[in-house]
């Protein structure tokens, strides 16, 4: 009877011990078998000391740092081209004087003399471009510089010829493109020239 009223004492002083695990789920009266935890018991509730997320507030913050990093990479070109204005601005003399001599071409075996000639012109402007800017990374201005390479080397000779030929479209068109080209290099190179550059 002593190791009865043990037992018993034991078992009693467990059910009232405040034991820390987690309740076992009811069994089910029918099929006997014991029922699965609910997925809500398992999910830790909400952080009520965090802010619920703001998705708009996201995009304004993100749009924000990419216009900063626009700025910043816009005033280190400037300050880049405002140091380099001299070769700038020999690049550009070559590259019309090269045109020049397509638009002073009267005859198609005149234009085909200049277009022979253009290599060489082209290797002498690509020499200064690269020696202005080594690893082509650092001024604004150089995809308009190969945009008006390429027309010299093919896109404006044809359109001088289709011009001698009666056909004056295109070279109209060719001219307005290499216009625009320049414009906007004469106007960065205004506006890096008004930039107070890093002389160092």
């Amino acid at each position: 009877m002593a190791r009865v009223a043990t037992i018993a004492a034991c078992a009693l002083g467990l059910s009232t011990s405040g034991c820390r695990r987690a309740p076992v789920p009811p069994t089910d009266e029918r099929s006997g078998v014991r029922a699965a935890p609910s997925a809500s018991a398992s999910v830790a509730p909400p952080d009520p000391s965090r802010l619920p997320e703001d998705p708009a507030a996201g995009r304004r913050s993100t749009l924000q740092w990419r216009e900063h990093m626009e700025d910043e990479e816009r005033e280190r070109q400037l300050g880049f081209d405002h140091r380099h204005l001299k070769e700038h601005r020999a690049v550009v003399k070559l590259l019309t004087a090269a045109r020049a001599r397509y638009d002073g071409a009267q005859t198609e075996a005149a234009v085909e003399r200049v277009r022979g000639d253009m290599p060489r012109q082209l290797t002498e402007i690509r020499r200064k471009v690269t020696e202005l800017d080594h690893w082509g990374v650092n001024s604004r201005v150089l995809p308009d510089y190969a945009a008006l390479e390429a027309s010299l080397e093919a896109g404006y000779a044809d359109a001088k010829v289709a011009a001698l030929g009666g056909h004056a479209e295109a070279l109209a068109a060719a001219r307005a493109t290499f216009d625009q080209h320049l414009k906007t290099i004469a106007d960065w190179l205004e506006a890096a020239n008004e930039t107070e550059g890093d002389e160092h």
